[in-house]
């Protein structure tokens, strides 16, 4: 492997730029399963700029590193505050790929294709840890530790960050799918971000103003307020977006979170823990599997052909809602 002890001497880097980090393509694609050597030799490069912004691009003319790309490659990305830009022409440089759904930190610290760390996050000093901690707990079958997620909190202004960090901490299976972007995979290869967000103008105002948040999610996922402030949306549990809007189901099982006298439902059967651990033994596409939501009467046909992940999702809301359906 070549060392980035080549890369060539720069007489001073641009002082919106705090740190740049490149990483050759061997060292991207040891990362993954297309070992090294495999695949364009274009190099890739992460910045951490003055603005609190991380970029992570990719040259197309670039098979070495070059300082002297970094200025006007900064330079026509300094208005592109809102992550937009997927890719650019520039004189000298040539089509430069902006890498927004890239891992925020480069490989090794995280891995290239699955966007697990592997070391400290912080691979420049001036990094945002608690915005890095924050998005590092969203674990799950999307990717959250984008460089684009990280830029939508890091550069806020103080008293801004702080409110909505504070609501993922508090909500983050809730408030997750509305302020950031939900990744299907990190992508170091081009500017295609492959995602989705749920924006609701409603509930970021409730956030970023300090006012009735639960009322706002309540509102936008069609649940009650009870529901909202209950255990089972207290940690992070990644299922699809639908899902998270099947209130009927949630409600009746969220019944020992209601206000006294405000019951949404009847008690859950204490049978249905053992469809759980049924399901759970089930291997995933063997054959359709008949979940039974807390007792509640329907059920819903997960067939094979529909893939493993709506097992998982299945499995993974079933899990959530026996912490909070549990029986006196």
């Amino acid at each position: 492997m070549r060392s980035r002890s080549a890369v060539p001497a720069c007489p001073a880097l641009p002082r919106e730029v705090l740190a740049r980090h490149w990483v050759w393509p061997e060292e991207l694609y040891e990362t993954t399963d297309r070992g090294p050597g495999v695949g364009d030799r274009h190099m890739r490069l992460w910045l951490h700029l003055a603005d609190r912004r991380v970029l992570a691009l990719r040259f197309a003319a670039l098979d070495a590193p070059d300082d002297r790309v970094i200025a006007p490659t900064v330079a026509a990305l300094a208005g592109d505050l809102r992550g937009e830009r997927q890719g650019l022409e520039l004189p000298d440089v040539g089509y430069v790929h902006v890498l927004y759904a890239a891992p925020v930190a480069p490989p090794p610290t995280m891995n290239a294709a699955t966007g697990r760390s592997e070391g400290p996050l912080r691979w420049a000093p001036g990094l945002d840890g608690e915005v890095l901690d924050a998005l590092q707990s969203l674990r799950g079958r999307r990717f959250y530790l984008s460089v684009r997620n990280y830029n939508r909190l890091a550069p806020l202004p103080p008293e801004l960050r702080a409110r909505r960090l504070q609501a993922l901490r508090r909500f983050p299976a809730l408030v997750a799918p509305i302020l950031l972007t939900a990744h299907a995979y990190p992508n170091c290869a081009d500017g295609q971000r492959h995602a989705r967000r749920h924006a609701d103008p409603e509930v970021e105002a409730a956030i970023d103003r300090g006012r009735d948040l639960t009322g706002a999610l309540a509102r936008h996922y069609g649940i009650s307020r009870a529901l909202v402030r209950s255990a089972l949306n207290a940690e992070f549990w990644d299922i699809s977006y639908g899902m998270r809007r099947m209130h009927p189901g949630l409600a009746r099982c969220a019944s020992r979170q209601q206000a006294p006298g405000k019951r949404l439902g009847a008690r859950p059967r204490t049978g249905w823990p053992a469809q759980l651990s049924a399901l759970h033994r089930q291997r995933r596409g063997e054959r359709a599997v008949t979940v039974t939501a807390c007792g509640g009467g329907s059920s819903a046909q997960l067939r094979p052909r529909l893939g493993g992940y709506l097992v998982q999702a299945a499995t993974a809301l079933l899990a959530a809602l026996s912490a909070a359906c549990r029986c006196e």
